[in-house]
């Protein structure tokens, strides 16, 4: 159990990682304004422990996972970007990331 999340957390910090590190270097630009970039992050809205704990469309901001913690790590460190963070079932995770 310790090797699979140590690996699942050591793969979701990378990829977090480079998704954002993509984004920002994607909009120099925005960077420079004042009101920060606010991203929508969606996830599934099952339970995926330890990556994310709980069902349904609420999050459990007291244990919400390794995902979620790390992500308002980010949130915290970076102040040109702003996370909002939404649970729904993939099929409308997948529809809203085509529009």
């Amino acid at each position: 159990m310790k090797i699979f999340f140590k690996n699942a957390v050591r793969q979701n910090l990378f990829h977090l990682f480079i998704i954002i590190m993509i984004f920002l270097l994607g909009n120099k630009n925005q960077l420079l304004a004042e009101s920060p970039i606010v991203l929508k992050l969606t996830t599934g809205n099952s339970h995926n422990f330890p990556l994310l704990i709980g069902n349904g469309t609420k999050f459990n901001w007291e244990k919400p996972g390794v995902t979620i913690e790390l992500l308002q790590l980010v949130d915290e460190e970076i102040p040109q970007i702003k996370l909002n963070y939404y649970r729904t079932n993939w099929r409308r995770c997948l529809d809203q990331l085509k529009k």
